[in-house]
């Protein structure tokens, strides 16, 4: 993890929100608050049986903590309406005077989606109904405007002249979650910025392909490239007695779709590579620990020492 604000650079940290590391959950939240880390994803799987309630969670959290920020690590469209959605994002942005953004992807797992009543989308039918959600939860959001009346005639998402607010306490970012190059495209026409998946399911080539796309998209569309952000996600162990061949050398994420294994000095490493080499804004480490008598936040708070 590098410290925040080097190189326009940020930390983050991304949580599991599972039932049986719940305790794990606060007190990597909380040591990721003192030690200065700037925002935490929670990842948003509904259908899951073992995964705590992404936006509850989330609302306990940033009470429990000052300054760090948080988002949906990404919420699922299809199992959260967007009017509602927008409402609920609002809300906590309010209540904790800025410190919420939105993560939104257009669906995965549609077996699981559809068996919690989600409706199942074809890949055109997915983006497209992504593209009017942007436009409800905009006019929703309706900054400056509470209580105005808004419609939106929509194939997936109608508004009927409803009333919109409250305004976020800050103009909120909507951070797209997603692979394919009709998605590539519409976050460089649309959206604040692009959450890459994790690292065992894409390579660097991948990112940087994916990325050409968004910035042809965005100069195309009149916007600068740099105002979209890039986020990482980055899967492996920290043990600090690991000293394989792959810890020793550079991380498996630059060339294959494999988890990093090493040391918290590794990691630190590893992120500042990949900020080099992947031109990305947020690095989110999604990082299991092997029990050696320490916790994760104990990893958490030697990582945020570490000099960037």
């Amino acid at each position: 993890m590098l410290r925040p604000g080097v190189g326009n650079r940020s930390s983050a940290s991304v949580l599991r929100p599972t039932v049986v590391v719940r305790d794990d959950i606060f007190k990597i939240a909380k040591t990721a608050d003192e030690v200065g880390l700037e925002i935490i994803g929670i990842q948003d799987h509904p259908y899951n049986g073992s995964f705590l309630d992404t936006w509850t969670l989330i609302s306990v959290l940033a009470a429990s903590t000052r300054k760090i920020r948080y988002f949906p690590d990404v919420s699922d469209l299809p199992m959260r309406a967007p009017a509602i959605l927008a409402k609920s994002v609002a809300t906590l942005d309010i209540l904790t005077k800025g410190r919420i953004e939105l993560g939104l992807g257009t669906g995965a797992f549609w077996d699981a989606i559809q068996s919690w009543g989600g409706t199942r989308r074809a890949p055109r039918d997915a983006v497209a109904a992504y593209e009017e959600a942007l436009q409800v939860i905009r006019l929703i959001w309706n900054y400056g405007k509470d209580r105005s009346r808004v419609s939106f005639p929509g194939k997936y998402y109608r508004l009927e002249n409803a009333q919109a607010g409250p305004s976020p306490y800050h103009r909120i970012s909507i951070w797209t979650g997603a692979t394919g190059p009709r998605m590539m495209r519409l976050i460089g026409r649309l959206t604040d910025g692009w959450v890459n998946p994790l690292s065992t399911y894409t390579s660097s080539d991948e990112i940087r392909g994916r990325q050409r796309l968004i910035d042809e998209s965005a100069k195309k569309n009149g916007r600068s490239p740099e105002s979209i952000r890039r986020i990482a996600q980055v899967v492996g162990v920290i043990d600090d007695q690991e000293r394989s061949e792959a810890s020793e050398k550079k991380p498996f994420f630059l060339h294959e779709k494999r988890p990093f294994v090493g040391s918290v000095s590794h990691w630190v490493d590893w992120a500042r590579l990949i900020l080099q080499r992947l031109r990305v804004g947020y690095i989110h480490l999604l990082a299991f620990h092997r029990r050696r008598g320490r916790g994760p936040s104990s990893y958490l708070r030697r990582a945020g020492r570490s000099k960037s």
